[in-house]
């Protein structure tokens, strides 16, 4: 989805081109080929004999060694080694704009919203982690972005972009993965969020109570 979005932007808006390293269709091929030659190598391991499995020194994404019973996740993510160093750093800000024409995809939320509302679905909108130096440096139009949800979303908005700010050195790889400590953090805020949010937490607390009075299989 990301990259067929990326698509999208690039044909619709031309000048963002800039934006992304490389061709988004490129991009694809590229991570099915390293994901596929990856898991060659798993498959090979575990055939000879269960033999620690090491990336190459040579992959951008990590340098370190794995079992090849633990490489992946279900989700076919490479699990995190907990005492790895964070390898995030920092590209040029333009990379990181944030949107400038975002009408069109509040009105969708707000259909989806009307849609969900139908069949008793709450939807609320959370802004994720962000490393603060980039916050810093796009405050102005992060906070004119929230502005701007605030008036025109018609689903609760349950933080605001500066509520979950960390140090690039909480990053691991991406700005969207954090390291082992701060996700614990993250995940613990989230939760209390979550639960005394007043739009949510009732709904949730019915939710945990209907699977704790559940018979035991």
């Amino acid at each position: 989805g990301d990259y067929k979005l990326t698509r999208h932007i690039v044909r619709r808006y031309p000048r963002t081109a800039g934006f992304f390293a490389v061709d988004p269709i490129e991009e694809v091929r590229l991570h099915l080929r390293t994901t596929r030659e990856r898991l060659d190598r798993v498959l090979e391991a575990r055939r000879a004999g269960d033999r620690p499995l090491t990336i190459p020194p040579d992959d951008a994404l990590s340098t370190a060694s794995y079992k090849p019973s633990e490489p992946f996740n279900h989700w076919g993510d490479r699990v995190l080694d907990p005492a790895a160093p964070s390898r995030f750093r920092l590209l040029a800000m333009a990379a990181y704009a944030p949107p400038t024409r975002h009408w069109s995809g509040i009105r969708k939320i707000n259909r989806l919203a009307r849609y969900a509302r139908q069949h008793d679905i709450q939807l609320a909108l959370m802004y994720p982690s962000f490393p603060a130096p980039i916050y810093a440096h796009w405050r102005d139009a992060l906070d004119a972005y929230h502005q701007a949800n605030q008036d025109r979303l018609t689903i609760p908005i349950l933080n605001a972009p500066q509520d979950f700010l960390y140090p690039v050195e909480a990053f691991y790889d991406s700005e969207y993965h954090l390291m082992p400590q701060a996700r614990v953090d993250y995940t613990a805020a989230v939760i209390r969020m979550l639960r005394d949010d007043p739009h949510l937490g009732p709904r949730i607390a019915r939710i945990a109570a209907l699977y704790r009075d559940a018979p035991e299989p």
